[in-house]
C-alpha cells in the first residue's frame, strides 16, 4: 500500500519536475528538486504522508528512494532539453550563416529539385537573370534556360542524378549560356551539386556570367597576335626565360626560322635552346650570364647550329627581371641573326688589309735601287720589278711602264 501511495505521488510530482526542466534547464530542475526534497524531507521527519506513516528505518530507505529516482530523472530531462536546444541553436545559426552567405553570394545560386522546379533563388541570380524570387520559387527552371538547350540541360541533371557524384563542374565553360527574361542570352561557367535534405533530392547550381572575361580573353588573344605579328616583321627572335625553372615563358615565331626548330618543340624542351650554342661559344655566353646577374643587362655575341648543321651569327641583348625583393624573376632577351652582317663585316676587314696592303703594293728594294709591283690577289703576285737604273737609260717613266704591262 506504502509503494502504491509512493507511485501515486511520483506520478502528481514528475509532470511537474519534467515541466521544470524542460522550462528552465538545468538550474531550474535542480531547484525544483530541492523544493521537493525539501518538503518530502519535513514530511518525512514529522511522520507526514507519503514516507513518514510506517517505520523510521523503511520511512528513509523509501525517502532515499525517491529523492534519487526524482533527481536522476529530472536532471536527465534537463540534460537532454538543454543539449536539443543547444542543436537548435547551432542549426538556426548555421541556417542563418548559410542564409547570409547565399544572401551575399556574387554568383548566381539557384536550387532545383529532382523535377527541375526551383526552389532557391538568391538575390545575384536575380540580378543575373532579371527575375524576382517569387516570380520563380516553384516553376520550371526552363524560363532560365535558352530553348535549344533545354532538353540537353534535363538529360544532364537525370544523368547526374545517377551518377551519385556530389559536384562537378559543367564542361565547356563559355559554351553554356543563361537566359535573361529581356531575352538576352550570356555565356556562363556552372557547378552543379547534389544533396538530401528531409529525403528529397535537391540539386544546387552556381553560375556566373564569363561575357566580360571572353572579351578580355578574345582582346588578350588578338593583341598577342598583333604583337607576334609585329616580331615576326621584325625578324628577330623576343624571348623570356623563368629563373626558377629554367622554363620559356614566352619565344616568337622567328625562332623557327633561326633555329631550324619548331616553337612548340623550343618551349617544350628548354635544352634545345641550350644545344644548339656552338661549343667554341659557350663560354662567351656563361661569362654574359654572370654579367647580366651582376649588372642587370648584358650583350653577347655567338654562334648556333642548327639541325642541318648550318652555322649562323646571333646578338644577344639580355636584361633581368627582379621582383620588388630584388630576386631574380626572369631573363628578357632579344635574339637578331647577324649571320650576313658578321659575313659583310668579314669581308670589310679583309678589304680593309687589301687596300692597306694596296691593290698594287710597292716594296722598294733600297739596296738594290729597284721596285717590285705586287698583285696580292693574284696567283703570281710579282707582277714586275723595275729597275730604276734602267728606267734612266732608258729615259721611260714608271708610268710608261705600267702602262706597257
Amino acid at each position: 500500500e506504502g509503494v502504491a501511495r509512493d507511485k501515486e505521488h511520483m506520478r502528481a510530482l514528475f509532470p511537474i519536475l519534467v515541466w521544470a526542466a524542460i522550462r528552465f534547464g538545468l538550474r531550474g530542475s535542480s531547484i525544483a528538486v530541492i523544493v521537493v526534497a525539501s518538503v518530502a524531507t519535513w514530511s518525512t521527519v514529522h511522520g507526514q504522508e507519503p514516507f513518514g506513516i510506517v517505520g523510521p528505518f523503511s520511512s528513509a530507505w523509501r525517502l532515499a528512494g525517491f529523492l534519487a529516482v526524482t533527481a536522476g530523472a529530472t536532471h536527465a530531462v534537463a540534460f537532454f532539453s538543454a543539449a536539443r536546444e543547444a542543436a537548435m541553436r547551432a542549426l538556426d545559426e548555421n541556417r542563418q550563416r548559410l542564409h547570409g552567405m547565399v544572401s551575399t553570394a556574387t554568383d548566381a545560386i539557384i536550387t532545383l529539385d529532382r523535377d527541375g522546379r526551383v526552389r532557391v533563388f538568391n538575390p545575384a541570380a536575380e540580378r543575373l537573370f532579371l527575375w524576382r524570387a517569387d516570380e520563380l520559387l516553384g516553376t520550371p527552371v526552363d524560363a532560365l534556360i535558352p530553348e535549344r538547350s533545354r532538353a540537353a540541360h534535363s538529360r544532364g541533371l537525370a544523368a547526374f542524378l545517377e551518377s551519385g557524384v556530389e559536384s562537378r563542374a559543367l564542361p565547356h565553360a563559355g559554351r553554356m549560356f543563361g537566359l535573361r527574361r529581356d531575352g538576352t542570352e550570356f555565356p556562363a561557367e556552372a557547378t552543379v551539386s547534389q544533396f538530401e535534405a528531409r529525403g528529397e533530392r535537391l540539386f544546387t547550381m552556381i553560375m556566373r556570367d564569363i561575357s566580360d572575361r571572353l572579351v578580355a580573353e578574345r582582346a588578350l588573344r588578338e593583341s598577342e597576335e598583333r604583337f607576334d605579328a609585329i616580331l615576326a616583321s621584325m625578324g628577330d627572335i623576343v624571348w623570356s626565360v623563368s629563373v626558377r625553372d629554367r622554363r620559356l615563358r614566352y619565344c616568337s615565331a622567328a625562332v623557327e626560322s633561326i633555329y631550324g626548330r619548331t616553337r612548340a618543340e623550343i618551349m617544350e624542351d628548354y635544352r634545345h635552346w641550350l644545344e644548339t650554342t656552338h661549343p667554341d661559344d659557350r663560354d662567351a655566353v656563361r661569362a654574359a650570364l654572370k654579367r647580366l646577374y651582376a649588372d642587370g643587362a648584358a650583350r653577347v655575341e655567338h654562334r648556333i647550329v642548327r639541325p642541318d648543321g648550318e652555322v649562323s651569327w646571333l646578338r644577344v641583348r639580355l636584361s633581368l627581371v627582379r621582383d620588388a625583393q630584388g630576386r631574380p624573376l626572369h631573363i628578357d632577351g632579344v635574339s637578331t641573326d647577324i649571320t650576313k652582317v658578321h659575313d659583310l663585316e668579314a669581308q670589310l676587314r679583309e678589304s680593309q688589309r687589301l687596300e692597306a696592303v694596296g691593290t698594287l703594293g710597292f716594296t722598294q728594294l733600297a739596296n738594290l735601287g729597284r721596285i717590285q709591283l705586287i698583285r696580292p690577289d693574284a696567283q703570281n703576285p710579282l707582277v714586275m720589278e723595275i729597275n730604276f737604273r734602267e728606267l734612266v737609260l732608258t729615259g721611260n717613266t714608271t708610268y710608261n711602264v705600267l702602262l706597257q704591262d
